[in-house]
């Protein structure tokens, strides 16, 4: 059925799954660089995103993990076939394994939940934090689909997080960086949005998002959108005139 529906390759696959005209590279990009007021040439790369014929390669610089990402139907990527792809940063780097576009999938946090609404995968989220506040989360908190918190029973909690094939989550601490909860799960996908500086440049992440669904084609329309409509809003802001204040002695 996933070959009927072209989640999967069938043997109609010709070697090359994802086209160029879909490919995302480094975030933030250059027209986020450009348009964006808080980053300058100087802001480092916060995720690298390279393909290759049958599988991507997310390069997250905080958690210091790499996550490979193979196409549905298709065979996993040797570690010499990553590396002419994407080799890993410092020998400290992690990679994990996940087969797209994914079917089940756990958001721990509320950050994450715009972006898997803008990509239409709400229907692939088992479990969600119980502070979303959007009305199909709320609707799937009701059927039995909320997360258990964390200070709760921690054996629901890991069992529920065991079901997904990937789990969205911060790192624990950014100051000092602590990501320990994210290595500590060979699902965990550190979801870096909120502790990026600038607002567009945390908008682009639903691409990093997108890559796992192979949403692509739909982030990029998304953030189209996102993107001209932030210009417009820069261009036609009054400029603001500081209050001025006068000491008579």
């Amino acid at each position: 059925a996933r070959v009927d529906i072209q989640e999967c390759a069938g043997e109609s696959y010709d070697g090359v799954f994802f086209p160029l005209t879909t490919r995302f590279g480094s975030l933030p990009s250059a027209e986020v660089v450009d348009a964006d007021p808080e980053l300058d040439s100087s802001t480092p790369v916060s995720l690298a995103m390279d393909y290759g014929d049958n599988f991507k390669v997310l390069t997250d610089d905080m958690a210091m993990e790499q996550y490979v990402l193979t196409q549905c139907g298709t065979q996993t990527p040797s570690e010499a076939e990553i590396d002419a792809v994407k080799s890993k940063p410092s020998s400290v780097y992690v990679r994990k394994y996940f087969t797209v576009p994914l079917q089940v999938a756990v958001a721990m946090g509320t950050s994450q939940l715009h972006f898997l609404e803008e990509l239409d995968v709400q229907d692939r989220v088992a479990y969600v934090s119980e502070y979303a506040v959007g009305p199909c989360w709320q609707m799937a908190e009701s059927c039995g689909s909320q997360l258990e918190s964390s200070f709760g029973n921690a054996t629901v909690l890991v069992n529920q997080l065991d079901e997904a094939e990937a789990v969205f989550m911060d790192c624990s601490s950014t100051s000092p960086v602590d990501c320990s909860n994210v290595a500590a799960r060979a699902n965990g996908v550190h979801f870096k949005a909120s502790q990026v500086a600038g607002a567009l440049h945390a908008a682009e992440y639903i691409k990093f998002m997108a890559a796992f669904f192979n949403k692509e084609d739909v982030a990029t329309e998304f953030f189209t959108t996102v993107r001209e409509s932030y210009v417009s809003s820069l261009l036609t802001a009054q400029p603001f005139d500081p209050p001025v204040v006068a000491w008579i002695s």
